[in-house]
């Protein structure tokens, strides 16, 4: 868990992300505990296999087969296993060791990633690098994504600049004479520094080798916005009607300000639902995860109470069937019409009390799709 001290650094850190301050530098003595020795724990566990682990020397990239091993997971040989022994001889040969998506295998960093999303609105990856004493990581270098590094073990002289201006940053190895890295400072084991998309920055180790995480948020660019608008756009009510006339075979010049001025129209309307929605944060979906397992468990039981989630359309098929359909979640299944009471009464009351499961065959699948929650409202029932 994350104490008082080491919570209130990093929030106050995203604070200076989210204003797009100039990179800084802050030390306590200790935010997340992550040495050696704990990397070679996780590195000796079976289940962490390539693509998690990238190894880089002298500037290139390392052949997986160099570092990895054939175990045995359950019943079945697995060839992309992480061989620690080839991983220590590496890094004592002077490469660099990534490990991408640290919050999966961590706990204390998954809690950092999710106080990022929590703040910040947009998923948060965690990565460590592990750098022998006295070698340059990374060749000086931008980065599009906003990003927080946290050293753990050792340390590490940074030099970094101001960010780059504009919205066009992409990630990319600087060329010239790095004479834009004005500043630097030394990292050691507890501290941290922030570095606002487009900061050129590098980093080299000191004697005592380094380890440090990366937390990077990536902010959506407004290219990939307005494509997504206008697919959602194509799609919605607000889309007009007359931009669905055909084209002509021959003389095509049609007056476009006729048509691009309800396409502009029709993409405001989606911009301003589109602001209302919130992404999705790793911990929420966890979150909705969990319950749908749950909810499975929950079926076990006598009887359930039964919430929606999603809302979903009714359809008669024939005197027999009835279609059941939602949109976000892509449920499509057909019931008999013998529920379809049932199903109406959950639309309209939004839950069901002491529903017998055994009457109910659809509800596995609905809590399966994410529709509906169940919860037990009896003792379970043992044969």
């Amino acid at each position: 868990m994350l104490d008082k001290t080491s919570k209130a650094l990093l929030e106050e850190g995203l604070q200076r992300l989210k204003a797009g301050e100039t990179a800084h530098l802050s030390q306590v003595e200790s935010i997340i505990h992550f040495d050696f020795s704990d990397l070679g724990r996780l590195l000796r566990n079976p289940l962490t296999r390539t693509p998690q682990v990238r190894v880089a020397l002298r500037g290139r990239k390392v052949q997986e087969s160099r570092y990895t091993r054939t175990t045995v997971v359950g019943r079945q040989e697995v060839n992309d296993s992480i061989c620690p022994e080839r991983i220590a001889k590496l890094i004592s040969q002077g490469a660099t060791v990534t490990l991408d998506s640290l919050e999966l295998s961590v706990p204390e960093v998954a809690e950092v990633c999710q106080l990022f999303e929590d703040q910040l609105q947009r998923p948060c990856l965690a990565t460590a690098y592990i750098t022998p004493a006295n070698v340059e990581g990374l060749a000086p270098h931008i980065d599009e994504e906003d990003v927080m590094m946290v050293q753990t073990a050792g340390s590490k002289h940074w030099r970094y600049g101001q960010p780059e201006p504009g919205v066009g940053t992409m990630s990319r190895i600087l060329e010239g004479d790095y004479s834009n890295l004005t500043q630097s400072g030394l990292l050691q084991t507890g501290g941290l520094i922030t570095l606002p998309s487009g900061t050129p920055h590098s980093g080299t180790s000191s004697s005592k080798g380094s380890i440090h995480i990366t937390f990077s948020v990536e902010r959506p660019r407004y290219g990939k916005l307005f494509s997504q608008l206008l697919s959602k756009t194509v799609e919605s009510s607000a889309f007009p009607s007359k931009l669905h006339e055909q084209l002509p075979f021959d003389n095509y010049q049609p007056p476009l300000n006729e048509y691009i001025e309800p396409i502009i129209s029709a993409l405001e309307h989606q911009l301003q639902e589109s602001s209302k929605e919130t992404c999705e944060t790793s911990a929420q979906w966890n979150e909705r995860i969990e319950d749908i397992y749950a909810s499975w468990d929950a079926v076990t039981f006598g009887a359930v109470t039964v919430k929606l989630k999603e809302s979903f359309t009714l359809n008669s098929v024939d005197e027999n069937t009835t279609r059941i359909r939602t949109m976000t979640s892509g449920l499509q299944a057909t019931v008999s019409r013998e529920l379809e009471t049932t199903l109406r009464t959950l639309l309209d009351r939004k839950r069901l009390d002491h529903v017998d499961v055994d009457k109910f065959p659809i509800l596995s699948t609905l809590a399966g799709y994410g529709v509906v929650s169940a919860n037990p409202t009896s003792e379970k029932h043992i044969p």
